[in-house]
């Protein structure tokens, strides 16, 4: 009796482990966005029309696995090219420049909530067969979920700089690159959508800041006798928009 028990303790264990074992996959992950570089103000001297972080942005992509641990949580491990970028207006002119980063982000997504939006009765023609496996069909189904890591960056060596004279007006900007790699934390939220527990494509929106200041801009501007100055920094950090489609590997 006591052997019986222990074997069917034991094909209970086994058929848990392969139940959370069939819940498990790995997943390549391509995607592409727009990256909005986020600059800081370290000094200026007086002058009524300078602004600085004029919202410019840059494409940028990325490529990623992600591991399934089981139907609520992701883990996700890859590589994405973003951007550093100075922008902004002094007087009529507006400057903007942009310095490459080589990203490597480590990451956790978890889900939050189920959205089922316009169940049916009959499958619409145009839009597939949107089912969550209880008899209706739904336009549009998705998942919320939230995620959170931190990121290792490059960026390249070397200074750039700008001149540009014409009269008595005379313009310098010049790029100084501080520590080539950094750290940086990321948060945000991804729109997960699929088709029968398929998925189909990802939605995503976050922010990623540095934690160290990795380069400064030095700005100079005369006018006749009359000389502004500005510096700008960069610790890397960005708002994000990317969508990106997964593609299953393999099923443990």
């Amino acid at each position: 009796m006591l052997h019986l028990k222990a074997v069917c303790c034991l094909v209970f264990c086994l058929a848990c482990i392969s139940n959370a074992a069939a819940q498990k996959a790995l997943y390549f992950r391509v995607g592409a966005g727009f990256f909005f570089p986020m600059e800081h103000l370290i000094h200026k001297d007086n002058h009524p029309s300078f602004r600085y972080n004029n919202h410019n942005f840059y494409p940028g992509g990325s490529i990623e696995y992600f591991y399934r641990v089981n139907d609520k949580t992701d883990i996700l491990l890859g590589y994405q090219r973003s951007n550093i970028g100075f922008s902004y207006r002094s007087g009529n002119n507006k400057v903007s420049t942009s310095i490459g980063q080589h990203e490597f982000p480590l990451g956790v997504e978890w889900l939050i909530k189920d959205v089922w939006l316009y169940p049916i009765e009959k499958r619409p023609r145009l839009f597939g067969r949107n089912s969550t496996g209880n008899g209706y069909y739904y336009l549009a189904l998705f998942r919320v979920k939230a995620v959170t890591g931190i990121s290792m960056s490059i960026v390249p060596k070397g200074e750039s700089s700008y001149q540009h004279n014409r009269g008595q007006y005379h313009f310098t900007q010049s790029v100084h690159p501080l520590h080539r790699r950094n750290f940086s934390v990321f948060g945000g939220a991804t729109l997960q959508f699929y088709n029968r527990r398929r998925d189909k494509i990802h939605l995503i929106l976050l922010y990623n800041q540095g934690l160290r200041k990795v380069m400064e801009m030095e700005i100079a501007e005369t006018i006749g006798t009359e000389t502004f100055k500005a510096n700008l920094g960069s610790r890397g950090s960005y708002f994000a928009t990317q969508v990106k489609i997964p593609l299953k590997l393999v099923t443990f």
